[in-house]
């Protein structure tokens, strides 16, 4: 797709030598998640003990994009990275972890470098997306997320599934952790389904033949 915008990164190898300017500026990002959803009275997870320290693993497992790159206004989504990592990581976890919802886009106007490391060694290109959005019914879009053990053309894989299913992605996030998994963050439009619950029905179905 002409208008796929990639931001990725690999994580292989970083914590053991890890610039101490970069080391500072994750754990800058880790510290501003843990006091939101410690902020956040309704998330009971931040006060349970030793969360601080999984969250802190967290965040020095995925590379320095993914902490920088995380909106703070919306801190429970790592709580969701997390889960779907942890699902991700049980041996009886079969193939893809996915999660579903629909997202408002704050900007219809998007213009990055696209950056892909993941491993079938693919590279991107910078693309500039303009979507004119009037309404806010019209700047909601299908975020799908995907955790899974990564592995030799992975990405190449759920892309084409996510072509199948008929989600036109326009913006697209992967990171690979320092112990072999993969996320991954996709958003964009799929009117082949009446709601999120039917998309996500379809692409379990459809993940499922990719097994990790």
């Amino acid at each position: 797709m002409e208008d796929t915008i990639r931001h990725s990164c690999t994580s292989k190898g970083f914590a053991q030598s890890e610039d101490p300017r970069r080391r500072q500026k994750r754990l800058e990002a880790y510290n501003e998640v843990l006091w939101r959803l410690r902020d956040l009275k309704k998330v009971a997870e931040a006060s349970v003990p030793g969360f601080e320290d999984e969250l802190r693993t967290h965040f020095m497992r995925l590379c320095l994009r993914y902490a920088l790159g995380l909106d703070v206004e919306r801190a429970e989504d790592v709580l969701m990275h997390k889960r779907l990592l942890k699902e991700a990581e049980n041996p009886a976890t079969t193939s893809p972890v996915i999660e579903v919802r629909l997202v408002e886009m704050q900007s219809c106007d998007i213009s990055f470098l696209q950056i892909h490391a993941a491993s079938d060694g693919s590279r991107g290109q910078k693309v500039k997306c303009e979507c004119p959005c009037a309404s806010r019914e019209e700047r909601l879009r299908h975020e799908v997320t995907i955790a899974t053990k990564d592995k030799l053309k992975l990405f190449s894989r759920l892309t084409n599934v996510l072509d199948e299913v008929g989600l036109l992605y326009h913006e697209v996030h992967a990171f690979t952790t320092t112990d072999g998994y993969f996320l991954g963050v996709f958003c964009g439009d799929c009117r082949s389904y009446e709601g999120v619950e039917q998309l996500k029905h379809v692409l379990v179905a459809e993940m499922s033949k990719l097994k990790s």
